[in-house]
C-alpha cells in the first residue's frame, strides 16, 4: 500500500539556505535530481496488521509526520506510507516496490526486525538508505552482518535485555525468571541477553517453550508460574503476542510482575494490561510530555534523516541534487544530535541510538519511568 501524506509537501523556495556546499565530485553510489515538481520522496514504512503492531505503525507515521512538520525545511518533500505485515515476505514486497519506484530516497521504516532483515539488502541494491525507529536486532548493526542500507534510533535488544535482567533482579527482588520469547529475531536477542545478565548475578532461568496462541502452550506456561517459584516473567513479544498472554495471566489471576520491550510502551497496550503488573524498557522518555516509545523513535529517524538531507542537498539552478553515499555517510556520521529520546551518536555501522534507557510501569495513568540505570 502506497500513499501520500499531501499536507506535507513543502515548497523549494528558499532552500539554497539549507543545503550544503555545491561540490562538483561524483557521488560513488550515484546522485538523484529534484525539482519542485518531482520532489524529495521519502517512504515511511510500518507494520499496518495485526491491530497491536498497526497501533506501533500508525504511532511511528505520526512521528515521522511530525518532525517534518517540525523541522522547518525548505527542501520539497513529500512523506509516502507503505505498510507491511511484519513478516520478511510482505516486507520485501513493499521495498521492491519502493526500489522499483525511482524518486524514493531514503526510507524511515521498517518496523519488525524480521522486515529490516529482509528489506536492508533490497534497498542496499539500489542504494537506498533506510532508518529504523524499532528495528533492534544486535544482527543488523554488528560488524560481520550488517548491510551499508540500515541505520536505525532504536536501542539494540541485548541492551534492553541486559537492563530488564539487571532491574528484574536488584529492583523486584526476583530470583527466578521465566523467560518467553517467539523463536524469531523480533524477540530471541532480547532473552538471550537477559538470561545471560540474570545468571551473572546467580539468578535462575526458566526457559519457556517458543510462544504459540494456543492452549496446550498456555497450560505449559502458567503451570511455571502458578508454583510460585517464579518472582519476574521476561516476554519482548511483539504487542499482540503479548496481549494474548497478558489475557491468559488475567483470566487465571496471576500476578507475576511481567517485563515486555519498547513497543509495549504505548497507548495500546496500556488499554489491554490494564491492572496487570507491567513493565516496559526502552529509551529514557520525560514522562510529562513523551508516551510512546515508537512514536518518539520515528521522530528522531526522521529528524536525523532530514538533518543529513539538509547537509547534502545541493542546489544547481532549479534543481536539487542528492548524493547518495553522501546522505548515508552524512547519517553515519552524526554525533551528539539532540534527539527527543537522547543524544544520538550514529556509528559506522548504523547504530544511532541515545545513549539513555529506562524502565517504566503501566499505573492507572499511564506509563511511568520507575528506574533509570546509572
Amino acid at each position: 500500500m502506497r500513499s501520500l501524506s499531501a499536507a506535507i509537501v513543502l515548497l523549494l523556495a528558499g532552500c539554497a539556505s539549507s543545503m550544503g556546499p555545491v561540490s562538483e565530485a561524483p557521488d560513488p553510489r550515484g546522485t538523484l535530481t529534484f525539482t519542485a515538481d518531482t520532489p524529495i520522496h521519502i517512504a515511511v514504512v510500518t507494520a499496518g496488521s495485526p491491530p497491536g503492531l498497526a497501533a506501533v505503525g500508525s504511532e511511528q507515521e505520526a512521528g515521522a509526520e511530525q518532525a517534518l512538520t517540525d523541522s522547518g525545511t525548505d527542501l520539497p518533500i513529500v512523506l509516502e506510507t507503505f505498510q507491511d505485515g511484519c513478516d520478511a515476505e510482505s516486507a520485501a514486497a513493499i521495498a521492491d516496490s519502493i526500489a522499483a519506484a525511482g524518486d524514493i530516497i531514503a526510507v524511515v521504516g521498517h518496523t519488525c526486525s524480521t522486515a529490516c532483515e529482509a528489506a536492508a539488502p533490497i534497498y542496499e541494491a539500489v542504494n537506498i538508505t533506510m532508518i529504523s525507529p524499532s528495528c533492534g536486532a544486535s544482527t543488523l548493526v554488528d560488524t560481520i552482518n550488517y548491510v551499508d542500507s540500515f541505520t536505525r534510533t532504536i536501542h539494540d535488544d541485548q541492551l534492553e535485555g541486559t537492563l530488564a535482567a539487571s532491574f528484574a533482579f536488584s529492583e523486584l527482588g526476583a530470583r527466578t525468571a521465566l523467560l518467553i520469547d517467539d523463536g524469531t529475531v523480533n524477540t530471541v536477542h532480547f532473552t538471550q541477553a537477559f538470561s545471560t545478565q540474570f545468571r551473572s548475578v546467580n539468578g535462575s532461568v526458566v526457559v519457556a517453550p517458543t510462544f504459540d496462541d494456543d492452549e496446550d502452550w498456555y497450560t505449559q506456561m502458567l503451570a511455571f508460574v502458578q508454583d510460585g517459584q517464579v518472582g519476574v516473567i521476561y516476554a519482548p513479544l511483539l504487542p499482540d503476542s503479548s496481549a494474548l498472554l497478558l489475557e491468559q495471566l488475567q483470566a487465571a489471576q496471576v500476578d507475576v510482575p511481567l517485563i515486555a520491550h519498547h513497543m509495549a510502551r504505548s497507548e495500546w497496550m496500556g488499554d489491554q494490561a490494564a491492572g496487570y503488573p507491567l513493565y516496559a524498557t526502552g529509551p529514557y522518555l520525560e514522562q510529562d510530555r513523551f508516551a510512546s516509545a515508537s512514536y518518539w523513535a520515528s521522530y528522531d529517524a526522521t529528524a536525523l534523516l532530514l538533518n543529513a538531507l539538509g547537509e547534502v542537498a545541493q542546489q544547481r539552478g532549479d534543481s536539487i541534487h542528492v548524493g547518495q553515499q553522501a546522505l548515508r555517510d552524512a547519517i553515519t556520521s552524526t554525533s551528539s544530535y539532540q534527539g527527543a529520546t537522547g543524544l544520538l551518536t550514529c556509528t559506522p555501522q548504523g547504530d544511532c541510538s541515545a545513549s539513555q534507557l529506562a524502565v517504566a510501569r503501566l499505573n492507572d495513568s499511564g506509563w511511568q519511568v520507575v528506574f533509570i540505570p546509572r
